[in-house]
């Protein structure tokens, strides 16, 4: 059951769903890592400007959600969260994705990566090793390529990538056998780049 942080602490193991919105905080309530059965945690405050690695500690968490925009970066511990199976991050000011091992991006169980609406230039070839992962949303960010690993990502199904600077057409997603949704609306493609993909992918622009 959703709880509030003063709630949650009343009964620390039974809380499994936590939303933190409404006060104002630059920096998590170290509180919450003592909540060690949290499954869902929703933060919504526009003052959070940092995420403490310590919440790799949060071993059981499989849902976390965070809206800030003070937020410009994200800790690579995030991604070290075993049970982690979305990661929404939509609505926020990150700038860039953290250095995240390689070993550590092969095991995760992440299925859903959000990030909707950022100020992300690039999209680390490294992210491109997330195996399970199924939906990727890039929309509104800053981005002028993609990665030619992309193509590793051979569970995605979604993949939206409205809203940026690309220029020439990700031919590679086309090896993406599962890709059932592409959305690549409001980039810089010239009408000849936009002719190739709607050809290639079966899609049209507004």
């Amino acid at each position: 059951m959703q709880k509030s942080l003063d709630e949650a602490l009343k009964n620390k193991s039974e809380t499994t769903h936590l939303l933190l919105k409404g006060k104002k905080f630059s920096t998590l309530p170290t509180q919450i890592f003592e909540l060690v059965n949290l499954k869902k945690l929703e933060i919504i405050n526009d003052s959070l400007n940092a995420i403490p690695t310590q919440i790799n500690t949060l071993f059981n968490l499989e849902y976390l959600s965070i809206h800030s925009q003070s937020l410009i970066s994200i800790p690579a511990e995030i991604f070290s969260l075993p049970k982690l199976v979305t990661l929404n991050l939509k609505n926020c000011k990150i700038t860039r994705l953290p250095t995240v091992p390689l070993e550590t991006i092969k095991k995760s169980e992440l299925t859903t990566l959000n990030l909707n609406n950022n100020e992300i230039q690039e999209f680390p070839d490294s992210f491109c090793y997330h195996a399970k992962l199924k939906n990727l949303y890039l929309s509104g960010n800053h981005l002028t390529s993609l990665p030619a690993n992309l193509t590793n990502l051979k569970s995605l199904s979604w993949l939206d990538i409205d809203r940026n600077k690309l220029q020439l057409a990700p031919l590679q997603l086309k090896e993406l056998l599962n890709l059932r949704h592409l959305s690549l609306d409001h980039n810089n493609f010239s009408e000849s780049e936009k002719e190739k993909i709607s050809k290639l992918f079966n899609i049209w622009f507004e």
